[in-house]
Order: C-alpha cells, then structure tokens, then sequence
C-alpha cells in the first residue's frame, strides 16, 4: 500500500522504464506471482464477481478479517486458521493491495479478476522445544552376544511405497574389565523462534514434511536456501530461489520418503514395484552401461557413434521452396555425454498475439472461462519447462504442431523464396520472449505443422515461412520441410524420428465442413489465391494436393522404415492415432514402431499399458495442451488437471519413461515403455509382460536382439542390427 506521494513517484518511475521492458517482461512477471508458493486459503479479498482463487459462489473469501464487504479494508494483523492450514493454527498479514488508496472506488486487478481489496497472510511458526540428552556410562563387563536384527522400511510418497527386509547376524564373545570413572546425565531445553526480517521473503509454506528452517531472513532479488526433508523423513534437498519478498520463493519439493522401523517381517518381491523403484534401476542401468563403454574419458566403440555424425541438428543450405527438402534425413547427431537422456514433448502451444504478448485462442464460454489460467495458459506451461528445465536440461524439444493461432503466421504463402523470412513479430514474440530460461533458452525445437499453421479452415497462410524459420536468426527451430527424419545416437543406444503432416485428414473437398476444412471455399472466395509453384493452386486443387503429400509421405514412410537400425523407433505428427486408424495399426506392427507423439486435441492424454491403447505395444501421446488454445475442458487452478501441460521423456537403452506434467507443475501421468518388435500383434497388456507386474527387467541385448531378428525376417536385406 503507499501513500499518495509514493503512488505518484511509482508512477514516474514506471513511465520512464516501460519503454525499456518489452510487454513480455510484464506478462512474465503475472505469471511468475502465481507461481509462488502461497496458499490461497489464507487470502481475504472482496472481488467483483466470483474470479477470486477461492470463490465458488460467493463473491468473496474471509473478507471478516478485513471487516467485512465494507471499503476501506482494516486488516487483522493475525488471525486463527485450522490447524489443518496452519501448525500453529494462526496466521499473520502478509501484505494488502487496496487499503491507502485515495480513490474509494480504487480497485486492485490481479490474474484477471478485479478486486476491492485484496489480503495475503502467511502462517505464523510454532515454536519448536529441543530436548538432548547426554548420557556416559563405563562399566566392567564379560559379554557374550548373539544378535538377530530384523528391520522393515517403509517408505511412502503419495500413492508410491518399497519395502526393504534386512536380516543382519552377528556373534561376540568379548571380555573387558574397566574401572567405572563417572556417569553423567544433562537434559537442556531450549525454545526458539524465528523473527522474519522487513524485506526478507516469507518462509515457504511446505507442511511437516519439510524442513525450511534456511529460508528464515532470505532476501530478493538473488537469495536462496536449501529446503530438506524433516525429521523422520528421508530424501534430497531442493534449491528456493527468493524472487521478491512480497511473492516469496520459487522451487519445487525435494523427494521425502516417511521412514519407520518395526519388527514386521516381510518378503521383497523379485522385481521393481513402484515408480521411483523402477526409475532408479532405469537410471542404474544406463549409468553401468555408460561407465562400462566410456571408461578413461573416451567411448569405446560399443557405444555405437558413428563416424559422420555431428553434435547438433545441422540443415542444409535454405531452399528456393519450402518443400524442396521434404523427405530429407539431417546428418545423424550425437550426444556424446553421460545420462540422464531428456526430451520434452509440446503441441498447440502458441497463442494469439496481442498487445500485451500471446494469449490462448479462446473457445470457452464466458462462465467456464478460469482467469489465470485460460488467459495465460501458454506462459504457465512454458515456466513449468524452464523449472524442470533448470534440473536436467532436455537435449531437444518434440513439437507436434499448431504453432500460431488462430490461423498461422499472419502472411500469405508464396510471396517470398524459402530461404527468406517476413517479419510478422510472431516468431519473436509468442516463441523465442516465450520459451527462456536456463536449459530450454537455446534448445532445439524439432517439429511438425499443423492445420492451424496452413490457415484452419484455410490453406494459404505463411506456412512455408514456418518452415523457412529453420534458417533464421533464432538458430533453434528446426523444420527443414514439411515431412523429414533424425537419427539420434546416445551413449550405447540411438533413435530414429519421423516427423509427418498429416493434415491431409483435415483438407476436404471444398463445400465441406467450413470450419474444420483447409480446402473450404468459405472464406476464400476467389481462384487465384494459392501459394505459387509450390501449391496448392487454389481451393479446387487443394484437396487433390494434400493427398499426394500423404501419399508420397505414405511411400516414404514405409522404405525408411524398413532401413531403420535404431534402438527406437518414434514418429511426431499432430493428428493423433485415432484418425486413420487402420493405417496405424498395420504400420505400427509391421515394423515395431515404439511410440507415437501427436497434438490436435487440446488437452494432454498418455496411452501405453492402459485398456484404452488400442495400439499397444506402440505407446501413444496427445500434447495438445501446449496453451495456444483454450483447453476442451475447464482447467484447475492449481494444475490438478490434464488441460495444460507437456510430456518429459526419459531415453535410455532399456526404456522410455514418459511423465505428463500439468500447468501448475504437478505429475499426472507416468509409464515406462519398451521396445516393440516388428511384427508384434497389437492387443491389449494384459497378455503380455510387465515390467514390475510379471517380469523381472529385460536385459536389452535380448530385445535387441529380438527386434533385429523381426527385421531380418521382413527384409532381408538387412545385414545386421547396429546397436
């Protein structure tokens, strides 16, 4: 709150800097706040309407600690909460926005919704009491032990638990004569509470579980504290970063596990039983592999780089015409460095721009729309990145595609040479201001288009400018044509990706469906309006052009993969599975495809062991909830949804591991996919292995091996099988 004077000298202030901050910093800023770790239960605020984080069908939320619907707001300064929210059962004012104004119609806008008055509080620390005891006993004895120690641990993080039996057995027979010199026993207590300094961020508010006693006195803009487990639990520690002391830290929880000890026998089943469980023996696996084909600093010829390959995506000179390169296979790239291996997966990510940067393409109704979310949903999921980017940085990104709604970039096709590129400020904008941060800033974006990229219900937006950005100034988008393929070699294993268009399911004849149609007359109504020699021609030709890209994409698809090699084989392409199923299905089969990566339906969808994969064993994966557009579904606040999110993958020899993330950084999904043998029938899971279900860990030279002799028997031409 200041004072008039204050709010003057801001106001200055603010106008001789906006002109130095791009309208991104801002909408970065509003979405930085609604990452902070605040819990929204200890807000009072008297809203316009009902868009406050806790409204349902009020109009407000413990507005009685302010006094009531009444303006202006006089704030308790601590008030009594359920212990369920708060230990100690009470919480202190944090800050309030609309108390000093002197407009007594002021408002205060935050995340969409206007409020009268709006009040953060923050728990108030239990005091701690610390007992310790020291005791000291010298005795003179003749031992004789037989000791039989049974320890059960059980460890517990939400629906996740491993058991461990150890038996230890140990006889002493022992003999020693001491002369008694004293026996002293102190007990001290202490009690203690921490005082919060003015300007410093607020602790956290993270539960029992978490000790977050090295965040008191931290201050912004570059502090930090290490967050650990608490007593009686068991795990890592997390970095917090203090970005204003209003806002407070940003980070995510270290890994806790609940440890006890009983005398509980039980039996440890011969394989992995839990998620973490599984993770770590994938991880264990692929480390043993890589110390034991890159000992001494250099790798061994088992670890099968090639000798032509480069260190990163490299294509070839710029084309005359966006589909010059179609088909084209990049030099294969080599990550020549130890794991963990990650790539994240995003679709329908990018926004319609505007004067305060790229908002989703809306579709909701006015009474489902969720302010802070629907309305910044892209840079929401784009923060998730860059926080899970900051620990282990993805080597590249999978984008299937709809990257600018609502219609593409905003120019015609065929004005300008490939290799040339016009300035729509979208590129600019709604991708590289969007996606920053360490580890994702300067990764490669690997992908497709989609069918709002051709125009949506239009062919003839910049669609080959979307394709000519691979040699533009960014360095980091890379789509050489409309249809081409990578080799990707890791330490011991590698992966082949095919990146398709399969907007040939969405280009109709012309009178059809005009809003779900890039070959629809309806909003083209002249000839003439086509993309130059490389086409289509016009409305009229459009269908027959779009089915000849298929068909040569068809011819392509099955040679190349008949001479795939690789450890894995995935295809990105934004139509999911569920269009021209058939097709799917005996492809899939035929040649042991292991994975499938798809957008086109805004929401996020993970198909692998369920009863639903009609594909299984090829795992499947619709990321279409990237943020360009509003999702098909409300979303929750607090990302306890799959409306917005992306997809991390975890490459290694033996597996997949595919983790969904939400919006507001939550896991909802989770599996661990193996290698698919050609000729391998599709079917449902539950008549074939699982890992951690009914079979032990598959040693990968077995699949291999199994895998190459499927290929050997379909082509044999095929000499053999490089790992």
């Amino acid at each position: 709150a200041k004072t008039t004077t204050e709010a003057k000298t801001t106001t200055e202030a603010k106008t001789t800097t906006e002109a130095e901050r791009s309208f991104f910093d801002s909408e970065a800023s509003e979405v930085f706040r609604e990452l902070v770790v605040q819990d929204p239960r200890l807000t009072a605020y008297w809203d316009e309407g009902t868009c406050g984080p806790m409204d349902e069908k009020g109009d407000d939320h413990n507005s009685e600690w302010c006094g009531g619907l009444v303006y202006k707001p006089t704030c308790k300064e601590e008030v009594i909460v359920d212990a369920s929210i708060c230990v100690s059962t009470k919480a202190k004012l944090n800050w309030v926005s609309g108390s000093h104004e002197k407009d007594a119609d002021a408002k205060y806008w935050m995340a969409g919704c206007n409020f009268l008055y709006f009040a953060q509080y923050e728990c108030i620390s239990s005091t701690t009491t610390t007992t310790t005891v020291t005791s000291t006993t010298v005795t003179t004895t003749t031992v004789t032990t037989t000791t039989v120690t049974t320890t059960t641990v059980t460890r517990t993080k939400t629906t996740t638990s491993m058991s461990t039996t150890t038996t230890t057995t140990t006889s002493t027979t022992e003999t020693s004569t001491t002369t008694s010199t004293s026996t002293a026993t102190e007990t001290t207590t202490s009690t203690f509470t921490t005082t919060q300094k003015k300007g410093a961020c607020p602790q956290p508010l993270l539960g029992p579980n978490y000790d977050v006693s090295k965040c008191s006195n931290i201050h912004p803009p570059h502090g930090k504290c290490v967050v650990k487990c608490g007593n009686g639990w068991e795990g890592g520690d997390s970095t917090y970063h203090c970005k204003d002391h209003h806002l407070g830290f940003v980070g995510h929880l270290p890994e806790c596990f609940s440890s006890t000890t009983t005398t509980t026998t039980t039996t440890q089943t011969p394989y992995p039983t839990t998620t973490l469980e599984l993770e770590g023996e994938i991880l264990k696996n692929q480390s043993k592999l890589e110390y034991e084909i890159g000992r001494w600093g250099r790798w061994t010829e088992e670890a099968g780089f090639p000798d032509d390959c480069v260190e990163g995506f490299q294509s070839p000179q710029a084309p005359a015409l966006a589909t010059d390169y179609n088909g084209i296979r990049l030099p294969t790239v080599c990550f020549k460095k130890k794991g963990p291996h990650k790539v994240f997966v995003i679709g329908d990510w990018g926004g319609v721009l505007g004067p305060h940067g790229p908002a989703p393409a809306n579709q909701r109704s006015p009474e489902e729309f969720v302010h802070g979310v629907d309305d910044k949903a892209q840079q929401k999921v784009a923060a998730q990145m860059a926080i899970r980017a900051a620990d282990v940085a993805p080597d590249y990104i999978l984008n299937a595609g709809d990257n600018f709604y609502w219609a593409g970039l905003d120019t015609k096709c065929g004005l300008v040479p490939g290799y040339a590129i016009t300035p729509t400020g979208q590129f600019q904008w709604t991708f590289e201001a969007v996606y920053q941060g360490k580890g994702i800033q300067d990764v490669p974006w690997l992908g497709v288009l989609g069918n709002h990229d051709y125009g949506g219900y239009m062919f003839n937006k910049g669609w080959d400018q979307i394709i000519a950005y691979t040699w533009g100034p960014g360095g980091r988008w890379v789509m050489p044509g409309q249809y081409w393929r990578s080799k990707v070699h890791y330490p011991g294993f590698s992966v082949d990706y095919w990146f398709l268009d399969t907007n040939a399911f969405s280009a109709h004849e012309p009178h059809a469906d005009p809003e779900h149609n890039i070959c629809s007359n309806a909003h083209l109504y002249l000839d003439g309006v086509g993309c130059g020699e490389m086409g289509p021609e016009d409305v009229w030709a459009c269908p027959a052009w779009f089915k000849k890209l298929w068909s040569d994409q068809d011819e392509w698809l099955e040679k190349s993969l008949s001479e795939s090699t690789a450890s894995w084989q995935i295809i990105v392409t934004h139509f999911p599975p569920t269009w021209h199923t058939d097709y799917w299905l005996k492809l899939n089969k035929k040649h042991g495809v292991d994975m499938m990566i798809s957008g086109h339906m805004h929401h996020q969808e993970l198909h692998y062991e369920d009863p639903g994969n009609f594909l299984f064993p090829t795992a499947w994966m619709i990321s279409g909830g990237g943020g360009g557009i509003t999702s098909e579904g409300p979303p929750d606040r607090n990302g306890i949804d799959d409306s917005y999110g992306f997809y991390e993958l975890l490459l290694t020899k033996d597996y997949i591991e595919v983790t969904g993330v939400s919006h507001g950084g939550l896991v909802r999904s989770h599996a661990f996919v193996k290698p698919r043998l050609p000729g391998q029938d599709n079917g449902h899971p539950k008549a074939q292995g699982r890992p951690g279900k009914s079979h032990e860990l598959h040693p990968v030279s077995h699949l291999e091996d199994a895998k190459e002799d499927g290929k050997q028997q379909s082509h044999e031409a095929l000499l053999h099988f490089k790992k």
